[in-house]
């Protein structure tokens, strides 16, 4: 059992990762000016993802759960962030 628990551990700590590399290219195109993000998608989606950072951290209190939702919550905002800066 223990050596499952690794295994999915270590499958949830790359698939946070390419997840969260799979926002970069959006990012890039905003810091370019060029954009891409749907302003109002991106307000959902951060919206969601802070609420699953605030549920690993008060209630799972597991740090690689916290890490997960932190970097999602992190590349959300930012992208909404660079997106309010360009015109619509």
């Amino acid at each position: 059992m223990e050596a499952l628990l690794f295994i999915v551990s270590g499958a949830f700590a790359l698939s946070s990762t390419v997840s969260f590399l799979a926002y970069l290219p959006t990012i890039i195109d905003l810091l370019r000016r060029h954009p891409s993000a749907n302003t109002w998608s991106y307000v959902l989606w951060s919206s969601t993802a802070l609420t699953a950072s605030l549920y690993a951290h008060l209630v799972l209190d597991d740090a690689l759960a916290i890490f997960s939702a932190d970097l999602q919550t992190a590349a959300c905002v930012a992208i909404l962030i660079l997106r309010m800066r360009l015109p619509a």
